[in-house]
């Protein structure tokens, strides 16, 4: 019964692991975020979005102004922040906004009144979404486009180079997580297939007094750093 209950603690070990477990869904090093938390910031953001590049209006000949470049001008995009406010404006607008209304409190930015809430999604948003790229400190200054072939198109994609920077430290990041991940989902394999081995191996003994064969088995994961979690799939292997 000890083994039995011991299978199922592992079964749920893998689990959890993967579904309730922080580290699945925070792949970003403390470092990286920190290098965030240092060069963006929410009013230059919105100084960005409504002033424009002042120090630099164009790259490779095209202006800041064009179609292809529209989203990194609207701070009321397709992706949101979340903001939190205190004192006078929270009682006035509430203790949570998103950057959708930045326009109504555009004199308080600069405040204390005023900070975005930097949880996954902020980090993830600033790196991502064109849409942020003013709020790098560089931006002004340093923006450039760049086109990025996928697989039946050129998409545009607008960088500084510390938003580049911050790209590559988060690629980083997670590949150190798929490889801890695929560790841990190694290791509660290990642990889950050792259980049923145990299981039956006694079955298999009693079954071998009547009918003797020598049969081994293994079981192992491939690893894959492309896959989610670094699993690339089952080897089973059969000995007989």
């Amino acid at each position: 019964m000890i083994r039995y209950i011991s299978l199922l603690l592992f079964i749920g070990l893998a689990f959890w692991s993967c579904e309730e477990g922080e580290l699945c869904d925070n792949s970003l090093s403390d470092e990286a975020k920190q290098y965030a938390n240092n060069n963006w910031d929410l009013y230059t953001w919105y100084y960005f979005t409504v002033y424009g590049p002042t120090d630099k209006i164009e790259h490779n000949g095209r202006q800041w102004t064009e179609n292809d470049f529209r989203a990194m001008s609207n701070y009321e995009g397709t992706h949101h922040l979340l903001l939190h406010l205190s004192g006078d404006l929270a009682a006035q607008y509430g203790e949570f906004i998103t950057s959708d209304s930045l326009g109504i409190i555009s004199g308080y930015l600069d405040s204390d009144l005023v900070n975005v809430v930097r949880d996954r999604h902020f980090y993830e948003n600033i790196g991502k979404y064109d849409q942020f790229v003013g709020g790098w400190s560089d931006a002004n200054t340093d923006w450039e486009w760049v086109e990025k072939q996928l697989e039946d198109s050129t998409e545009i994609v607008i960088k500084t180079p510390l938003k580049a920077n911050y790209l590559d430290q988060r690629f980083e990041s997670n590949k150190m997580l798929d490889r801890a991940k695929f560790s841990i989902t190694a290791l509660l394999f290990n642990h889950v297939i050792s259980g049923l081995e145990a299981v039956l191996t006694n079955q298999k003994q009693s079954r071998e007094k009547l009918n003797p064969t020598t049969i081994e088995t293994d079981v192992s994961l491939l690893y894959n750093p492309y896959n989610p979690g670094g699993v690339g799939g089952v080897a089973f292997t059969i000995n007989f």
